[in-house]
C-alpha cells in the first residue's frame, strides 16, 4: 500500500482563450482550421503558430509540404501523438489554416465563453532547460496509500551542466514513471541526466545510476525468463525536456553470480562506520541510523520485520561483530539469506521479497527455556528453530545484559557456529538449511512488535573474511 511517484516543480506563463461559439453551417475551411487548431494544436505550439523552440516548432514558417503533415496527423512524431480522429475534410480545413497568414484575431464568443482552452505556455527555464525557481526540482516520494502520509522524498535526477559547476541533488524535470520490485527496488530513468536508477524502496536511498545512450522518458519494464530478472528501459531521448533524440531499448540483470565475494585470507569491513554504502533497507518501516560509529536500530509501531542487509553475497565465511539489544525485544543476524523470489501463501513471511535464510538470534537471557543471544533460527523458512530444544532450554549467561557483546559466526558447508564473547552457543549441522541456502547476504535484523514504546538495538565492528 505505498504510491511510488515521481513528480517536479517548473514554472510556466500559460494563456487561455475562449473558445468561441459552435461554428455555423457554413463556415469555411479556414474557420474550422483554425478551430480544431485552437482546440488540439495550440497548447503545444501557440495561438499564432509561433511554437516554443526547440520543442515545439512554429508551424507558421514550417517548409514542410501538405503531405507531410498530413503523414505527421495520421501518425504523430515525436512528441506530437497522432490525431487519427480527425477527418479527411477536417485535416484539409487545418492544412488551410496553416497556410493561411499569421493573424492576431482571438476566438472569442459574442457572450459570456462558456469553455476555455490553453493556447500556448512559457517555461520560466535557463537556456539548458534548469527551472528559475529554487530547487530541488524533481523529486521521488513514497506515499503510505493507508495514512496519507509521506514515507519519504528524495531529489530526482540532475543537470549535468549544474554538475560541472559543482552544484548537485537538484533534481531536473521528469517525464515517465517508477516501478516497483518485490526485491525492494525502485527503478527510474526520467530524468535530464539521462540515467537509470536504482532507489532504495524503504527508504529511498540511491542504490545504483548507469548512463543511458539517450534519455528513458518512459516507465521501465520489469519481467522474468527462466527465474533470472530483467529491467528494460525505451531510451527515446528528446521530448519535453529536449535532450538528444534516440532509438535503443536497454536491459539490465544482474550476473548469476555476481554478488559473491571469491575466498579470501584477508577480513573485509562491512560497515565503515560513517555510511551505509554496500548495505539495503529490506521490508518494513524500522528505522536504521550510524550513531558513534555504530548502526542503530530503532522499532516503529506496528511495522513488520525490517532488515538492513549487505548488497553483496557470502558463501562460506567467519563473520565478527558487537551485539547490543532492548531488555525486551529480540534482532538477529541473517546469514546466507536471499528475498522470497515469488508470493508462496497468505502470510506476509511467505509474500514476494521477504528476507528468508538462517538466523543468529540476539536477545538477553530472559530465563529457563528462552532463546539467547547465539542460537539458530530459521527466519521465514517455516521450519521454526534450527537449534534444538536442549539447546534453548539450557540458556546462557554469557553476555552482557546491558553493554556490547562480541559475536562471532562460522559457517562452513552445513555446518554454523556461534561464539558470544569467547562461549561457544551452536554447534549444528543443517543439510536441508544448506540445499536451500548455499549462500546469500547478511543482514540486521529489527524484529516486528506493537508497542508505543520504541524498542532499540545496535550494530558495529562487522568484519566478514570468505571461506574456501
Amino acid at each position: 500500500n505505498t504510491l511510488f511517484v515521481n513528480s517536479h516543480d517548473s514554472p510556466a506563463l500559460m494563456k487561455l482563450v475562449p473558445e468561441g461559439e459552435p461554428l455555423s453551417a457554413d463556415a469555411s475551411p479556414a474557420e474550422i482550421g483554425r478551430r480544431l487548431y485552437v482546440q488540439n494544436c495550440a497548447a503545444c505550439h501557440g495561438l499564432e503558430r509561433e511554437g516554443v523552440p526547440p520543442l515545439f516548432p512554429a508551424l507558421a514558417t514550417t517548409t514542410k509540404t501538405d503531405a507531410e503533415i498530413e503523414t505527421m496527423l495520421q501518425t504523430g512524431q515525436g512528441l506530437m501523438p497522432a490525431f487519427t480522429q480527425f477527418s479527411a475534410p477536417e485535416r484539409n480545413a487545418l492544412l488551410t489554416h496553416l497556410r493561411s497568414p499569421p493573424s492576431r484575431t482571438e476566438v472569442s464568443p459574442a457572450g459570456l465563453p462558456e469553455r476555455y482552452v490553453m493556447a500556448g505556455y512559457r517555461k520560466f527555464t535557463d537556456e539548458l532547460g534548469a527551472p528559475y525557481i529554487k530547487p530541488p526540482w524533481g523529486k521521488l516520494s513514497a506515499i503510505d496509500l493507508d495514512s496519507g502520509k509521506l514515507r519519504w522524498e528524495v531529489p530526482l535526477g540532475e543537470y549535468p551542466h549544474l554538475v560541472e559547476q559543482g552544484i548537485r541533488g537538484t533534481g531536473s524535470m521528469n517525464f515517465g514513471g517508477a516501478v516497483a520490485t518485490a526485491g525492494g527496488v525502485i527503478f527510474i530513468a526520467a530524468t535530464a541526466d539521462e540515467k537509470m536508477h536504482a532507489f532504495e524502496k524503504n527508504g529511498g536511498r540511491l542504490l545504483w545510476e548507469y548512463q543511458l545512450p539517450a534519455g528513458g522518458y518512459a516507465t521501465p519494464s520489469v519481467y522474468a525468463i527462466d527465474g533470472r530478472q530483467y529491467v528494460a528501459i525505451a531510451c527515446g531521448g528528446g521530448g519535453k525536456i529536449g535532450t538528444p533524440s534516440g532509438d535503443a531499448i536497454v536491459a539490465f540483470a544482474l550476473p548469476p553470480s555476481s554478488r559473491v565475494v571469491p575466498p579470501s585470507d584477508t577480513w573485509i569491513d562491512l560497515f565503515d562506520g560513517q555510511t551505509f554504502d554496500g548495505w539495503a533497507r529490506l521490508n518494513g518501516e524500522h528505522q536504521y541510523t550510524i550513531e558513534d560509529g555504530a548502526i542503530i536500530g530503532r522499532t516503529v509501531d506496528g511495522s513488520p520485520n525490517s532488515f538492513l542487509c549487505t548488497t553483496r553475497e557470502f558463501a562460506d565465511f567467519e563473520l565478527e561483530l558487537e551485539v547490543k539489544i532492548d531488555d525486551v525485544t529480540n534482532s538477529g543476524v541473517q546469514i546466507r539469506s536471499g528475498v522470497r523470489p515469488a508470493t508462496t501463501g497468505p502470510n506476509n513471511t511467505q509474500w514476494a521479497g521477504r528476507v528468508w535464510g538462517p538466523q543468529v538470534e540476539i536477545r538477553r537471557n530472559l530465563g529457563p527455556n528462552s532463546p539467547t543471544t547465539g542460537v539458530l533460527y530459521a527466519e521465514a523458512i517455516g521450519s521454526g528453530w534450527m537449534s534444538s530444544p536442549a539447546t534453548i532450554a539450557r540458556g546462557h549467561d554469557f553476555s552482557d545484559p546491558t553493554g556490547w557483546n562480541h559475536l562471532r559466526i562460522l559457517a562452513r558447508g552445513p555446518r554454523i557456529q556461534t561464539w558470544v564473547n569467547g562461549h561457544l552457543v551452536e554447534d549444528l549441522t543443517n543439510e536441508a538449511i544448506y540445499a536451500s541456502h548455499p549462500r546469500g547476504f547478511i543482514g540486521l535484523q529489527i524484529h516486528g512488535i506493537k508497542d508505543a514504546r520504541t524498542f532499540e538495538m545496535g550494530w558495529r565492528n562487522l568484519r566478514v573474511r570468505p571461506l574456501d
